[in-house]
């Protein structure tokens, strides 16, 4: 034991002798591996529920307390993305969700993974149902394949340029999702999504892939939507603490994660669950997301 402490304490001496660039480079070096051991091992496994709470003055009083599991960018057996899936079935199961919405990106570009996915999330149930749009994945082979096997394997309707209303005790919401859109120059016309059929006091919920695709609607429209709920940037994946995203997939930097709000429109991103072109997370969890609404009271009817 003397004889390890002491060579030990050499070690040390030796060590703090070495000019200061040479600890500067073996701090370096072991720093970049045990940053990429705990990207990979860690936290790109480490799913998690992330909850949010939307307070608004047209969510009818029957839906106080509604409560929404959004699961997004499973990326199942893609190459580089790790099987999340008896995780996201557990964590989704243990909210107790009144409506489950999926914001695309389910699987790797073959059949049998789309089958495998929608198989998986078919065991999920909510009692007002389940509600998804496609990403831009989910475009290989073919969307209508996509869209086939999330309605007749998964129970999910499709919400790709399609809207519902949410009928709870003789009150309504509505509800409504776009397809993921290439062409960045594509105008969105209110026509398209409806949004002209609704009125200032409906409360309005829109399903999207990309965040991007919301702030591309006309500004009189967008005041319209009450809550916005999208995917697509895996919350920059990897990240430098989570401070800055030296490769984002996302023209708006400020929808890349989280909660934002926009005039009285709270857009809500995703860091979904799981990754792509490497299989790595740094300071960007995967989650699945919990949004439960709220009616605003009027507080001189309840002084």
């Amino acid at each position: 034991m003397t004889r390890l402490r002491t060579a030990f304490r050499n070690l040390t001496i030796a060590a703090l002798k070495l000019p200061r660039r040479w600890i500067f480079l073996s701090a370096f070096l072991f720093f970049i591996p045990a940053c990429l051991a705990y990207a990979y091992f860690y936290e790109s496994r480490a799913l998690r529920t992330v909850r949010y709470d939307v307070t608004s003055e047209n969510l009818p009083p029957a839906f106080d307390g509604f409560k929404i599991v959004f699961i997004t960018d499973v990326h199942h057996q893609c190459w580089m993305s790790f099987n999340l899936l008896p995780e996201v079935l557990r964590l989704a199961r243990e909210e107790k969700p009144d409506a489950i919405l999926f914001g695309g990106d389910y699987a790797a570009w073959t059949e049998g993974s789309i089958q495998e996915v929608f198989a998986e999330l078919k065991k999920l149930e909510a009692p007002y149902g389940k509600f998804g749009v496609l990403g831009n994945h989910d475009y290989y082979p073919s969307p209508e394949y996509s869209e086939q096997m999330m309605r007749e394997t998964g129970g999910i309707q499709s919400l790709s340029d399609r809207g519902v209303w949410l009928e709870k005790d003789g009150a309504r919401i509505r509800l409504f999702g776009t397809e993921y859109l290439w062409d960045e120059d594509y105008p969105l016309q209110a026509p398209r999504y409806e949004l002209e059929r609704l009125t200032p006091e409906d409360f309005v919920l829109l399903l999207v892939h990309n965040p991007d695709d919301f702030m591309r609607f006309p500004r009189r429209d967008r005041w319209k939507v009450d809550v916005a709920l999208c995917g697509h940037t895996h919350g920059g994946q990897v990240t430098f603490f989570g401070i800055y995203t030296p490769i984002s997939v996302v023209n708006h930097q400020d929808l890349q994660s989280g909660q934002v709000h926009w005039g009285n429109t709270s857009i809500i991103t995703s860091n979904g669950v799981g990754t792509v072109k490497f299989p790595l997370r740094f300071f960007a969890p995967p989650q699945i997301v919990t949004v439960t609404l709220h009616a605003a009271h009027d507080e001189q009817a309840n002084p």
